[in-house]
This record gives C-alpha cells, sequence and structure tokens, in this order.
C-alpha cells in the first residue's frame, strides 16, 4: 500500500496573473469585485484565494489609478513574489481557453464557487474531515477555508448517489455557462471521499466503485477512496475506550441513554481487542453498538481523545507518511 510522503504536500496560497489587456480594458466594477474575491480575508488569518499580479508595467493604466493604495501594494508585491513559484490560474482577454484561464467574468464565478468536498454522510462524515485539517495540513489553510465558506462538505446521500451530485452541480452551471461560451465543467472543484467497504486487505474493490473513479475524475474532480472499510476503522483506541467513561458534549443525553444498559457497552471490549487489521475492515455494527455506526465519525470531533498520535497509529503510517497527507494534498490542489 502507498504511503503519501510529506514532501509531496505543499499546501498554499495559489498565484493568478491578469493580463494586462484584462487590466486596462476591464469594467472597473468587475475589476474590483474579483480583486476583492481573491483578497477577501475576513479574520485576518493570512488566508485568501489567490495572490494576484498583472505581468507587466501598469502605471499609465486607467484602472490602476483609479483602485486603491492596498491593491496597488499588492500588486507590486505579487509581481515581485511570482517570479519564484508557479502561476497556477490566469485571466485573460479571449473566450474557450484551457483549464485555468478565465475571461474576466468567467474568473468571477469560479472563485465564488466554494470547493465542493462531497461525502457519503456530510453531518457526520465532515468530523472527520475536519480533524484531518486540523492535524495534519499544517499551513491551516484548509480549516480556514471551511471557517470562511469557501469549502463546504456536501451530503451525496450514501456512494451510490455521487454520480448523480456531481452530474447536478455540471447542469447548474450550463446556462451560465452557455452565455460565456464555455464548459461547465470549467467550474467544478469537487474532493470525492468515499468508504471502501472491504472486509480484508486482500478483499478487491468493487468494480462500480471503480467505474465511479473514473467518471469522476473525467469531470474535474478528485477522489479518495479510503484504505480501511469506512471512516469509523480510523477512529483512534483511546476514543472507542473514553466512550464508556465520558459524555462527549452534544451527545450527552445519548450516552446516559447508553449507560443505563452496561450490557450494550461491552462493543467496546469486543472493539479494542480485535487485532489491528480486524479493526481496518471490521463492520462495527456487528459487535452491538447501542447506536448507528453512522455515529461513529461524530467522535473524531473530540481532541482529548482524537489526537494525532492516536490517528497516526490507527492509520498504521508515520507522521512523514500516511493516508491523510494524501487526502489533504488531494483538496489542497483545488485551491
Amino acid at each position: 500500500m502507498l504511503k503519501w510522503n510529506t514532501r509531496r504536500q505543499m499546501i498554499d496560497i495559489p498565484f493568478i496573473r491578469i493580463d494586462k489587456d484584462v487590466f486596462d480594458n476591464a469594467e472597473y466594477d468587475e475589476l474590483v469585485l474579483l480583486l476583492g474575491l481573491l483578497h477577501f480575508d475576513p479574520e485576518k488569518k493570512g488566508v485568501f484565494k489567490a495572490k494576484f499580479y498583472v505581468n507587466t508595467d501598469l502605471t499609465n493604466s486607467q484602472n490602476y489609478i483609479k483602485i486603491n493604495n492596498t491593491y496597488k501594494e499588492l500588486l507590486d508585491l505579487y509581481f515581485d513574489e511570482q517570479v519564484s513559484f508557479t502561476t497556477k490560474y490566469r485571466v485573460v482577454s479571449k473566450q474557450n481557453q484551457p483549464k485555468n484561464q478565465f475571461t474576466l467574468l468567467e474568473a468571477i464565478r469560479f472563485f465564488q464557487t466554494p470547493i465542493s468536498v462531497v461525502l457519503e454522510n456530510s453531518l457526520n462524515d465532515g468530523y472527520f474531515m475536519k480533524a484531518i485539517f486540523r492535524h495534519f495540513d499544517k499551513s491551516g489553510i484548509l480549516l480556514t477555508y471551511y471557517n470562511y465558506g469557501w469549502l463546504n462538505f456536501d451530503n451525496a446521500g450514501g456512494w451510490k448517489n455521487i454520480e448523480n451530485f456531481v452530474k447536478g452541480k455540471i447542469v447548474a452551471y450550463v446556462n451560465y455557462s452557455k452565455k460565456l461560451k464555455t464548459e461547465p465543467i470549467k467550474y467544478i472543484r469537487c474532493f470525492v471521499m468515499m468508504d471502501s467497504d472491504k472486509t480484508s486487505k486482500d478483499t478487491p474493490l468493487e468494480t462500480k466503485k471503480e467505474s465511479l473513479k473514473e467518471f469522476l475524475e473525467k469531470y474535474n474532480s478528485k477522489v479518495h477512496i479510503l484504505n480501511k472499510r469506512a471512516m469509523e476503522n480510523y477512529l483512534p483506541d483511546s476514543a472507542v475506550l473514553n466512550l464508556n467513561i465520558h459524555n462527549y458534549r452534544e451527545q450527552e443525553r445519548e450516552m446516559q441513554q447508553w449507560k443505563k444498559n452496561l450490557q450494550t457497552q461491552t462493543w467496546i471490549i469486543a472493539c479494542l481487542a480485535l487485532s489491528n487489521e480486524e479493526k481496518d475492515y471490521k463492520d462495527f455494527s456487528e459487535l452491538g453498538m447501542p447506536f448507528d455506526k453512522r455515529e461513529m465519525p461524530k467522535f473524531f470531533g473530540y481532541n482529548d481523545y482524537t489526537d494525532k498520535q492516536g490517528l497516526l497509529d490507527r492509520e498504521g503510517g508515520t507522521a512523514d507518511e500516511n493516508e491523510f497527507l494524501e487526502i489533504i494534498t488531494k483538496i489542497g490542489s483545488l485551491l
């Protein structure tokens, strides 16, 4: 099984080049709208959508003369900085350009649209994603994107509905893209997470899931199918053990009900007694839990028992090589 190395993982704010003819000829209000979208940072955390620059001198540009001093300083700063980095996006004057090249109006729509992290059950599975962001994204950018509403956890309603969900997002852009003579998939930024549902290390992945992955990747989506059976199979032993001891915040009422029937808590002992490989592929509902196993990802949300080392111990990797780095790198590539 391939481990993802931290040397391959670098999440950073991308650069976007605005061609001079676009900058000079743009409607002023539209230009300022784009600059505002790219550099909006409501909590002043130093996290924004893109670092913008123009590819040549702007001294005599009327739009440059009109914009405020903050934007002028940023244009100068990022023009100097971009020499050391690869520019990811470009704003051009001609329509129907390749991926990552946009007209001004296309760029505005693209950066207005949040990144979509598509989950089988967003309400519960989001706790797992936030734990990964918190402990493995050293930049802090992904968690800030989530907190700013620039990255959403979207509910597909099970893996069999993921294809319809993504097709629905594409259809939503059809009318707008027709006006701009471009393709709707140009605005799609999706990361899709699926359980493998494997019952052992050697169980082949279901053919339909392989086909779904291939379909999604054709539509600008990044896909990750978990190495273990499901998200709950990554829950650290310490978190499972303490389910029997502590009331977990919003689930306090449920925890009190569970404790009334001591027999139902024997599942914890049975779970901890499993071998590491059994924990990787066990269907925990077979252990007689007093709640639906779909609730289990909620317990990734409690730092006291779901810390970085606990996650690494359960995943089986190291701080430099693990599956969680692969996940955040795929999402980071969509920024």
